[in-house]
């Protein structure tokens, strides 16, 4: 603490950050500056081309496709895609495969460690999205939502935006359904429950869970992550403020102000990051509470953020099942009605 002796409050906050993101080592884990054409699957699967039209985002244009099963043009619904932290672009491109090969175009935004340590990060990253989405990607009549792991953080911050933001209606009434991969989830202080549904376990602080995760993103050794999640707790305290206070509001609007569209949680009971029961308790709330149309898979066995690896068959099956419950439900006076009332 001698190190910040002496400095003033912001002065102390700021120089709080650098430290610890000095500690983390963190890169910037951004793509290419260069348009780049990758094949998303080595066996068959066709060239994709991933542009970027933004510092943090970057689009992935769809081969055309000639079968489509639902009556809503493909060439209108835009997918956005937030990524886990440290995700590298073959694994970009094998999510962005599930939806370019029904004729859909992807957008990806790519998660940073420091959109979470220091969440005007988050909200600068938001704004982005949403220039982006109403300057450049404005003949899209629907989007489709896929977040995976710290990418459900940035994806509710940019829900936060959104809301504050004035004449955003147009934003957020194209959100037609959405699926949250691997969600940092747990109770407690940082969690999206207060209390644990685990009766007699214990428990594990959701803020906790998310240092962890930042932390085996960057593959560090036993020692070197030690000696950061102990940092951790030093860093958020001083810096609670700034950081602890804006996450509670996150989780509390993640929880209350769930969007009423078709919703798919995949989860499994040995991610560290992800308590399981959390979730579930979380979807039997928005079903009672908000009457969201959501469904969630818990795997026994699987490691964060990898579920599509490690089940794919199973995994495409949902995503299936879900593109067409959106799709089929679109048009319906009932899916307008609501989406009208509850996008922000």
């Amino acid at each position: 603490m001698a190190l910040f002796h002496g400095l003033k409050r912001g002065h102390f906050e700021r120089a709080a950050v650098r430290f610890f993101s000095s500690q983390l080592l963190l890169s910037s884990n951004k793509l290419s500056m260069e348009t780049k054409c990758l094949n998303s699957n080595a066996n068959s699967s066709p060239k994709l081309r991933l542009s970027r039209v933004s510092d943090r985002c970057h689009f992935v244009r769809a081969p055309k496709f000639d079968s489509w099963s639902w009556s809503i043009d493909p060439t209108k619904v835009l997918v956005v895609m937030i990524t886990w932290l440290g995700a590298k672009d073959h694994h970009i491109l094998r999510y962005s495969h599930l939806y370019t090969k029904q004729g859909l175009d992807v957008l990806v935004v790519k998660s940073e460690a420091t959109d979470f340590i220091w969440p005007k990060n988050s909200m600068a990253l938001a704004e982005q999205i949403y220039n982006v989405l109403d300057n450049q990607m404005q003949d899209y009549h629907h989007i489709v939502s896929h977040t995976m792991s710290a990418g459900s953080f940035n994806w509710t911050v940019l829900r936060m935006y959104l809301k504050q933001k004035r004449n955003a209606d147009h934003i957020c009434n194209k959100f037609k359904g959405i699926i949250f991969d691997s969600v940092v989830a747990g109770a407690g202080k940082g969690g999206i429950l207060n209390e644990s549904p685990n009766d007699g376990q214990s428990q594990v602080h959701a803020l906790d869970r998310m240092v962890h995760g930042i932390v085996l993103s960057k593959k560090m050794n036993f020692f070197m992550q030690s000696m950061v999640e102990s940092m951790s707790k030093v860093f958020f305290s001083v810096t609670k403020e700034k950081t602890v206070k804006f996450y509670e509001e996150t989780l509390r609007f993640f929880r209350e102000e769930p969007l009423q569209v078709p919703t798919l949680i995949l989860t499994s009971r040995d991610d560290p990051m992800c308590d399981a029961a959390v979730m579930e308790k979380l979807v039997n709330i928005w079903r009672a509470k908000q009457h969201v149309y959501v469904s969630i898979k818990v795997w026994e066995s699987s490691p964060h953020a990898q579920h599509y690896i490690y089940h794919k068959e199973e995994y495409e099956s949902l995503h299936e099942e879900l593109m067409k419950t959106i799709f089929t439900t679109i048009n319906s006076p009932t899916a307008k009605v609501i989406n009208a009332k509850s996008n922000l």
